[in-house]
């Protein structure tokens, strides 16, 4: 999947399903975003700090 820059996280969510719809031909509903992260390869990790939560992307 080619995204182009997008500058709003609205215009990249946008973007993310037409390509899902292209591929897939129709969206399922409710969303899993976990399972659109997982179908791309992209791995997210949890992680707990002294007095912080957080998420890294890599």
């Amino acid at each position: 999947m080619v995204l182009k820059t997008c500058s709003k996280p609205r215009l990249l969510a946008n973007s993310i399903l037409k390509s899902i719809e292209k591929s897939k031909g129709k969206i399922e509903f409710p969303i899993d975003p976990f399972k659109i992260l997982e179908e791309y390869n992209i791995i997210i990790t949890f992680s707990e700090f002294d007095n912080l939560e957080g998420i890294l992307f890599f």
